[in-house]
């Protein structure tokens, strides 16, 4: 049977396959595989982007949408009824106003979630070696919804004993006030831009409207790009661990010294001042093959004179996986990069260099060449 078929095809049909073709060649994510049973890097970046742009999208609009009806009855009512009527009415408004946005955010940042959880390919399931609290869906979850992480020591070795109270109260005040100053700074910076009364006296009212939708979008964005990060950290990890250390540490013709795999984590875990569960996960995954009797596991100072009585090629996989420790929460702080610089010595420039090509991969969801990349440092 021959198919008829038009000569001309529409031009938004070939705009369509010509963009199609565009984003294809413009990633720079590759089809190979490395952890089984996980699609390529080019499918995962071009899911994941679609769920976090999309999702970016949502929220802004429902920001605006859920604020827009406060600044209106602001407009037209503040000089029309008594000042216990106005302020009784918009706290009614406002109260109404919290719960559709914090419905409607929740409903979508939980099917981002779900979304993301499935871009291994199926759900994932639960893990013997690890506790319920840091199962894959519900580590997502809580980075999803900013919750505090329930593990905050493993091991004798807490991420946050170097973060003073002073810090993480400044923080949260920081993090409290800055719809109010960014609508402040917005208001102000509006004024001086538009010299004509008019003009101010119609835009500037509607500031809240733009403000609130740009937090709940950063927000959210950041939320499901740290959930993202998670995702692709917990795979790398067991991936890490499994195909890679645990045959190491149990291959005679090639010991890894297990005091000198838990120091060379724990000692960066401390250093990054944060409780990322990509962090701990770490730890908990080898905590089998780990003898809690280890002295100061997380100094830093003791992890550098256990270094010097090693060979170059011990020193090289212990330098390799305090790197990797460094790049699996994202953000290397000072004081990580300091600490890798002594635990680096004349060695510094060639880590530094693999530190960043790591992050970049993480960062980006490229899971297949980063775990080739670390297969192919451990091979040397």
């Amino acid at each position: 049977m021959k198919l008829k078929v038009k000569k001309d095809t529409s031009f938004l049909e070939r705009l369509g396959v010509k963009y199609f073709q565009k984003l294809y060649s413009s990633s720079d994510a590759k089809d190979d595989i490395a952890l089984k049973n996980i699609p390529s890097d080019k499918i995962l970046e071009a899911i994941s982007k679609v769920i976090v742009r999309n999702s970016t999208i949502i929220a802004f609009l429902i920001g605006a949408l859920v604020t827009f009806p406060l600044v209106f009855f602001e407009i037209v009512y503040y000089d029309k009824l008594s000042l216990m009527d106005y302020i009784i009415q918009y706290g009614v408004i406002s109260i109404i106003s919290l719960i559709i946005e914090l419905v409607l955010l929740y409903l979508l940042t939980i099917h981002a979630i779900y979304a993301l959880l499935h871009l291994i390919g199926e759900y994932p399931k639960s893990e013997e070696s690890l506790p319920e609290v840091y199962l894959i869906d519900r580590v997502l979850i809580r980075a999803a919804l900013e919750l505090e992480e329930p593990i905050l020591e493993f091991m004798g070795v807490d991420p946050q004993k170097r973060l003073s109270k002073k810090e993480l109260m400044l923080a949260g005040i920081l993090y409290k006030l800055k719809v109010a100053l960014t609508s402040f700074v917005a208001k102000k910076i509006l004024k001086v831009l538009l010299p004509r009364l008019g003009a101010r006296g119609v835009l500037i009212p509607f500031v809240p409207v733009f403000v609130v939708a740009f937090w709940d979008a950063y927000v959210l964005n950041q939320s499901i790009k740290d959930a993202k990060l998670r995702l692709f950290g917990f795979y790398f990890s067991k991936h890490l661990v499994e195909d890679i250390l645990v045959k190491k540490i149990l291959d005679k013709d090639f010991q890894i010294d297990i005091e000198g795999v838990l120091r060379a984590i724990a000692s960066i875990v401390v250093l990054s001042k944060s409780n990322h569960p990509n962090n701990l996960i770490l730890l908990i995954r080898l905590d089998k093959y780990i003898d809690n009797n280890i002295n100061e596991p997380d100094s830093i100072e003791e992890y550098i004179k256990y270094l010097e009585t090693l060979s170059a090629k011990e020193k090289h996989y212990l330098r390799l996986l305090s790197t990797i420790t460094a790049v699996m929460d994202k953000k290397v702080t000072k004081d990580e990069r300091e600490g890798l610089k002594k635990i680096y010595q004349e060695e510094s420039h060639y880590y530094l260099k693999l530190l960043d090509e790591m992050k970049r991969l993480l960062s980006k969801g490229h899971i297949h060449e980063l775990a080739k990349l670390v297969e192919k440092e451990f091979e040397k």
